[in-house]
């Protein structure tokens, strides 16, 4: 046999392939196993660039001629050894004469590929996200915690571009970190991204460099889903708010709590509902879901806070169709709820209402010891706001009684002068004052003085409580007429939208209603009084001490006229 077909006949019996590369990393020669190795006809490999097929790998020619250029084996290619995981190759490269490269291609016998699968099963047991990118921003390896967050296997990820699990917005968050880690950088970093099925999420991502030689071929990522971490934190700094913040609104507060509650806890609806009798009535709601308003009035018993109040405590389920303490229940019927924890809120010893989460579905893991704990935690922080809230409620309704009080004569429970005041003082520029069609009179008890000396001061009182319920009843017929004491025996009359005619002609009728009738006081013989009064009308360029002067003034003629009679001061 000649010496050169001996020679391919040996070459041509190796389980290994060779590839003679010029220094522009061009095929020039191959010998070998070469179509078995790379399934490829070796006529088509020879002319060919090593970037012409992905399976040649013209980045471990790169890698390995910058090393050799510079004098040091790169990691990665230790004595000019690279692994090709994926198409499980191992190149062997070796200088030749004027630049030139020869390139051993080899199976990864047993001792590698147990090596590889040592490296994968531990990357596997890890409970974090492990995955490398190259330089071109391609997954090569993915652990299988990352395969099953991602919902995809290592094969139909790999060289998937970065950019298609995320959104837009947040690749382009990513993408400085990358740059960064490329250039040799440890990173990390903490951020909320967006993935491309919608979940947001929040990640603790730690990017490392993976050096060949002074070059940097890719990074490995370390991500941990810190979501629930995140979320825990953010629900304990609502709690503090809730609990000791008095800068920040009873509604923010409320909001916030629920919002960051439902994020911790993987739920879909809030509320917070204040319960009277068999009444459930949404106070605060936030929901991901349609259709719950505050302000809301179901049936108690439609609700599953009904079943919450008679646990007393913290009270939940994952799977209400399955659940014995919820078969039947209305508001599973109507609303279809699969999970729910809720918990009763107390003020002031008493039940108020509850706290409630749910979704309409199932819950995956059962809720832990820490989140019915941080349930309690969430429901002490409303039973705070809630307590507060009433406090303040309470507060507000003493205060306006007794500012109601101040502006009432304690006697009658007519509007005393202070009332008589500010009314008056809205009337300045009134339409109806414009108009001239207000009417003010001065009334007086005659002979007042005598009724108390004759039969003491508390039947004078009983006379004077009498007569403002007269008043009352006679002015109630017409719409914004109102009495006030102003004085002992003294009662101001604001008559409006009337002629002077009209103002003297009802208080004639008071005049004389008051003559016709005995007092009824128990005890006292038949007693009868009269009252005097000075009627006037305002004018536009008016002031109240001016028209009540000239009300009073014809009072004054009204009792030195020999009493029980009305008098006019035309303006």
């Amino acid at each position: 046999m000649p010496e050169k077909a001996w020679f391919e006949q040996v070459m041509q019996d190796l389980e290994d392939a060779y590839l003679f590369i010029s220094r522009g990393g061009v095929i020039q020669d191959v010998a070998g196993a070469v179509n078995d190795i790379f399934k490829v006809p070796s006529e088509e490999l020879l002319g060919a660039t090593v970037s012409d097929l992905e399976i040649l790998r013209a980045d471990f020619l790169r890698n390995y001629t910058s090393a050799s250029n510079k004098k040091f084996l790169p990691s990665g290619g230790k004595n000019g050894i690279y692994l090709d995981r994926q198409h499980r190759l191992r190149w062997k490269y070796y200088e030749a004469k004027e630049g030139n490269v020869v390139a051993k291609v080899s199976r990864m016998n047993a001792n590698l590929e147990a090596e590889e699968a040592i490296v994968d099963q531990l990357a596997d047991a890890l409970p974090m996200m492990v995955t490398y990118v190259d330089r071109n921003w391609r997954f090569l390896f993915n652990n299988k915690a990352y395969e099953d967050f991602i919902g995809l296997t290592r094969e139909e990820l790999y060289r998937k571009p970065v950019s298609s699990v995320m959104t837009e917005e947040s690749f382009k968050r990513v993408v400085p970190r990358f740059e960064r880690a490329l250039k040799g950088e440890r990173v990390n970093y903490e951020d909320r991204l967006t993935l491309a099925d919608g979940r947001s999420l929040h990640f603790n991502v730690s990017y490392i460099p993976d050096f060949l030689g002074d070059e940097v071929g890719g990074f490995y990522a370390v991500i941990n889903d810190v979501s629930e971490y995140s979320a825990m934190i953010n629900l304990l700094k609502d709690i503090h708010a809730a609990v000791n913040r008095t800068d920040v609104g009873t509604q923010e507060i409320i909001r916030n709590l629920l919002c960051d509650a439902l994020d911790y806890l993987g739920q879909d609806i809030a509320i917070v509902s204040q319960v009277t009798g068999d009444q459930y009535t949404i106070m605060w709601c936030e929901s991901r879901e349609e259709g719950l308003e505050p302000g809301a009035v179901l049936p108690l018993g439609d609700t599953y806070c009904r079943l919450t109040l008679n646990h007393d405590d913290v009270f939940h389920t994952i799977d209400a169709g399955n659940d014995i303490r919820f078969s039947g229940h209305p508001c599973y019927e109507t609303f279809g709820l699969e999970t729910y924890v809720g918990a009763p809120i107390r003020v002031n010893g008493s039940v108020w209402g509850t706290v409630n989460f749910s979704s309409a579905e199932s819950r995956v893991k059962p809720f832990s010891d820490i989140e019915v704990e941080l349930v309690r935690l969430i429901v002490g922080a409303v039973e705070r706001i809630v307590t507060h809230s009433e406090y303040l409620s309470q507060v507000r309704r003493e205060r306006d009684e007794m500012a109601a009080q101040a502006r009432k004569d304690q006697l009658t429970g007519l509007p005393n002068r202070a009332y008589l005041n500010d009314y008056v003082n809205t009337l300045v520029n009134s339409p109806d004052v414009q108009r001239g069609g207000i009417c003010l009179a001065v009334i007086d008890i005659d002979h007042f003085k005598t009724i108390n000396d004759t039969y003491g001061h508390h039947i004078g009182d009983q006379v004077i409580v009498w007569l403002s319920e007269l008043f009352i009843d006679i002015l109630r017929a017409r719409a914004g007429d109102f009495a006030a004491r102003v004085g002992g025996e003294e009662f101001v009359v604001m008559i409006n939208n009337s002629s002077l005619d009209v103002a003297r002609s009802v208080m004639e009728r008071v005049r004389s209603k008051v003559e016709s009738m005995p007092v009824p006081i128990e005890g006292v013989p038949t007693l009868f009084i009269t009252i005097s009064s000075g009627v006037t009308q305002w004018q536009s360029t008016d002031t109240y001490p001016n028209v009540f002067k000239r009300a009073d003034e014809a009072l004054y003629r009204a009792k030195h006229g020999g009493r029980n009679q009305v008098c006019v001061n035309v303006p």
